[in-house]
């Protein structure tokens, strides 16, 4: 017995409702910005990162911290047949002992910590970055793999539409068996074509489902179209990207600079921390009566280092060494950093002068030659051989059209990959976390 309908209804309706939501997710739309809002937050190998990055932030505190002091309790002096009242030096004592260091080694250990985590962070900012070139690519992957699937079956009903032309023509005494037979072997090939461009279909989409993390993408999900943004006239842009606060060059200098501060608090620990240690002592009123003030003692020792300090001079001259190669890397990366976003730049900008060309001119000029056809073959002037030649040059050219603009695309992702610049597309880019110091 249900003895609070409102309370099952809105369960009933909170079920309908996850149900609806649940079943409408396949179909729902998919456009660039929610791709890449999906591959930011949930690809294996971003999250990865993040982790990483949280793991070096934690790592600072504890770097170059004091040693924690030491408690000590017992008795001195206690003779061996036992009474705390036989003997004057007998005493309980409390003590505590702590190291200070003097000469700074342990900030200089936690700025190497600190450094240490704005690498790791500009190195996260990296992999965000190539990770929303993948999305970018594997989404126009996904698109113009379905653009070659409609291409095929539209020129599929030409075939069709030829094949059954020349049966009349040739039921009407007018035309040849040969002509319908090879048109009928055309459409056989444009089917075979069509095949292996749905086969492909499906294996963007695997792929575009893996660059978002495991979001399943299927044919049933309609994707938006790429952006029609032009990569700009000069590189100028895209190059004003390579600076100092590029993901690469943090890294390398955040690499850099830990390297050397660790290596000055390698030679700052020659220098030896400074142990205290003090001690309260209870002592007790004597057998024959007599009484005792407790004692204090307090002692300040130094560790000479005769044995270390080589030690932690190699050490030093070892992080120098591989600050200097982190700066040498900053300078290589910052080289060939330069070269690829010009590569990439140049690239997408051919594409787009291809693109602009075979839509603008090829296309145009071909269509009329298909149009021409058409007429002088109703007008039982042409042959269906330049008919389908016609028709066929027109369907290769339109697959090359799609295979420009794909093209485009992936040069963009290239761009994307090395500067993160998602937005010169017109798609805005995912919130970024701050993770680094």
């Amino acid at each position: 017995m249900i003895r609070n309908p409102s309370g099952a209804f809105a369960v009933t309706l909170a079920v309908t409702l996850a149900w609806i939501a649940t079943s409408a997710m396949p179909c729902a739309a998919l456009d660039l910005g929610m791709a890449l809002a999906r591959g930011v937050a949930s690809h294996p190998s971003l999250v990865s990162q993040r982790e990483a990055t949280e793991a070096a932030r934690h790592a600072v505190s504890p770097s170059g911290a004091w040693r924690s002091p030491m408690l000590e309790a017992g008795v001195s002096n206690l003779p061996t047949s036992g009474g705390f009242d036989r003997d004057p030096m007998t005493m309980k004592i409390i003590g505590l002992t702590q190291t200070i260091p003097l000469f700074g080694s342990n900030g200089l250990e936690r700025g190497a910590a600190r450094e240490s985590w704005a690498a790791q962070s500009a190195r996260t900012d990296r992999v965000r970055h190539q990770v929303m070139g993948a999305v970018w690519e594997r989404y126009a992957d996904a698109v113009f793999e379905r653009e070659r699937v409609r291409e095929a079956e539209s020129h599929q009903g030409v075939m069709q539409r030829m094949v059954e032309a020349a049966r009349a023509r040739y039921a009407s005494g007018r035309g040849r068996l040969d002509d319908v037979l090879r048109v009928e072997a055309e459409r056989a090939r444009a089917s075979a074509e069509l095949a292996g461009f749905r086969a492909s279909t499906l294996a963007a989409q695997a792929r575009l489902t893996e660059a978002l993390g495991g979001v399943a993408v299927e044919d049933s999900t309609p994707l938006e179209p790429m952006p029609q943004v032009s990569v700009g006239d000069r590189p100028e842009a895209w190059l004003g990207e390579v600076t100092d606060a590029h993901p690469e060059l943090r890294e390398a200098a955040a690499r850099a600079d830990a390297n050397r501060l660790a290596a000055q608090a390698a030679r700052r620990s020659r220098w030896p921390d400074v142990e205290l240690h003090g001690e309260y002592g209870f002592r007790e009123r004597l057998a024959d009566g007599t009484d005792q003030d407790d004692m204090v003692s307090f002692t300040a020792s130094l560790e000479l280092p005769l044995f270390a300090g080589s030690n932690q001079g190699e050490s030093a001259a070892r992080m120098e060494a591989m600050a200097r190669e982190a700066e040498a890397d900053r300078r290589g990366v910052e080289l060939t950093l330069t070269a690829e976003v010009r590569a990439a730049w140049a690239t997408a900008a051919a594409e787009e002068r291809e693109v602009l060309l075979f839509s603008d001119s090829v296309l145009v000029a071909q269509r009329r030659a298909v149009d021409a056809s058409w007429a002088s073959y109703g007008a039982g002037a042409g042959d269906l051989w330049r008919l389908l030649e016609a028709n066929h040059a027109y369907y290769q050219q339109t697959l090359d059209l799609v295979s420009a603009r794909h093209d485009l695309a992936r040069a963009q992702a290239r761009l994307i990959a090395l500067t993160g610049r998602v937005d010169r597309f017109g798609v805005a880019a995912p919130p970024r976390e701050r993770s680094g110091p």
